[in-house]
């Protein structure tokens, strides 16, 4: 069964994975700061599955000005990878769920699937 964790900061290990899942609000910051135009570039990158300094483009391609997003649960796929699911905020204003997000875990750390951050940016 799929491990679940809310904003509370529960969480739960993945097999495969070294220590917790991240929370809703780790989720949160990782995803708010790839669309962040005015984080450094050299942050950006290391947010999105398979993105590198050598080569930043789908970085550059997903910034949103004046759009977050506000995780309240993460689901546990037991793959190496979650689905965080929450509201985007467009200019301060809350908007409906929409579709869960992947995230995925290269290299230790969790990071925006390049499948799916590729299909919102048409790369």
């Amino acid at each position: 069964m799929a491990a679940c964790s809310s904003d509370d900061g529960e969480a739960s290990s993945t097999p495969g994975i070294p220590g917790m899942l991240p929370t809703a609000d780790e989720l949160t910051a990782l995803y708010n700061t790839a669309l962040d135009y005015d984080a450094p570039l050299s942050d950006r990158v290391n947010l999105i599955q398979g993105v590198d300094e050598a080569d930043p483009r789908l970085a550059q391609k997903f910034v949103q000005e004046g759009m977050t997003v506000e995780f309240h649960a993460v689901l546990d796929r037991g793959d190496g990878s979650v689905l965080a699911f929450g509201n985007p905020v467009v200019k301060g204003q809350a908007q409906p769920e929409g579709s869960p997000i992947p995230f995925v875990a290269e290299d230790g750390a969790w990071k925006i699937a390049r499948s799916w951050a590729c299909s919102q940016v048409g790369c």
